[in-house]
Order: C-alpha cells, then structure tokens, then sequence
C-alpha cells in the first residue's frame, strides 16, 4: 500500500472517529480530562496525516466545531447540520446537554434515534429539523424553552412520521409557548392529526402550521 494511499485510508477513519466523539459524546463530558485529552489527540492525528497532503475542509470544519465545543469561551452561536450526524444512527444521551449557544439542529436522515436528555434544556435552540422514522426519547428537547419551530418530515403515512415515544419529548404549551410544528403539506396534515390521537397525544393539537403558511419572522 502506498503512503499517499495508507495516509487517505487513516484520514476517513479519523473524520468517522471525529464525528462519532463530536455527537455521541457532547458538551456534557467536555470538562472530563479524558475526552479533552482524546480529542486533541485526534486533532493531533489529523495535522499528522494531513502535513503532506492538500487541505481538507470537512477535516477543518469537525476540528473547528470540536474547537468551539471544547473552547472556555462558547460562542455565540452553535449550528449543527443534518451533515454533522451523517454516519450518526443515534444521537446518545445527553450529546448536546444545556448546551448555552446551539441554535438549530438539522437530524440527518441516518439518525434512527435520538436518546433522552440528548439535547434537554437548550435555552437558545430555537429550530429543529427531523427527519423521517426517528424515534424521539422521553425529554429528548425537554425544556428547550426557546423552541420556535419544529419542522416535521413528509409523512404518508404514520410509519413514516417521527416515532414519539414519549410526548414529553419537546416542552409543553406552557414552558415553550412559541412553539410550532410545522407539517410539510396540506396531504400530511392527516397523517399527523391521527397520531394526535395516539403516540403523539395532545402535543401538537393547536401547536401546528402548514409550512406554506408559515412566515419568516
């Protein structure tokens, strides 16, 4: 195996090991010596692998997201992409714990679960994004209070729309006001109304929009 080719292989593992730690271990185990000291080695293995090789932008854009995570100063604001969790297939519990700056979360198509407490009591996440047949864990958004709109997937039927498996997944109408689902179409609105009366409970009843109805505010 040549070097150039041996160098290729180690980097994808690496960006797959970047990825993994980024999602499935969060902002809850971030004072913990040994996560700090895990992830500066591989930061510290991706300069090595890369030194005689052409920049890499997913490289820089994991290590940057791993810089803002890990930094004392937390900026101002944190996005994650659907393309943060691809390879992702569950997001773990308390992966993004009361995180002060996350903002919006876009779940990657991948995702088959998402863990309770996995993003519980972030004050400034104000979007998020779902995808098809996730599973929701009990708390899993609880007291994201800030919560404006949840944007829910085209749904056939009801084995398509997200599996909630428990309705205290994102906060009640009385901790998060604001907040709005959003149905992708009039064809969905169905789809969704029948699991009101089921899985979903009264969670979304009088919570929803279609989305050709929303405005940007």
């Amino acid at each position: 195996m040549s070097n150039q080719k041996a160098q290729e292989d180690y980097l994808r593992e690496t960006k797959a090991l970047m990825k993994e730690k980024l999602i499935s271990h969060g902002v809850a185990v971030t004072d913990s010596t040994p996560f700090r000291a895990y992830v500066n080695s591989i930061d510290l293995a991706v300069a090595n692998a890369t030194a005689s090789m052409e920049p890499d932008e997913e490289v820089e854009a994991l290590r940057e997201k791993i810089r803002l995570i890990l930094s004392s100063e937390t900026p101002d604001t944190l996005e994650l992409t659907a393309e943060d969790f691809a390879g992702v297939d569950i997001v773990r519990r308390y992966a993004m714990y009361s995180h002060p700056s996350l903002t919006s979360v876009e779940i990657h198509s991948n995702v088959l679960s998402i863990d309770p407490n996995a993003f519980y009591g972030c004050k400034k996440l104000e979007t998020v994004i779902l995808p098809r047949k996730v599973k929701l864990q009990a708390n899993c958004f609880g007291n994201c209070t800030g919560l404006k709109r949840v944007y829910l997937p085209s749904a056939p039927t009801v084995h398509d729309a997200p599996n909630l498996i428990n309705n205290n997944a994102f906060p009640d109408a009385t901790t998060c006001p604001d907040l709005r689902f959003i149905l992708p179409s009039q064809e969905s609105q169905a789809v969704y109304l029948n699991l009101m009366s089921s899985t979903w409970g009264n969670l979304i009843e009088g919570r929803y929009q279609i989305l050709d109805e929303v405005t940007e505010t």
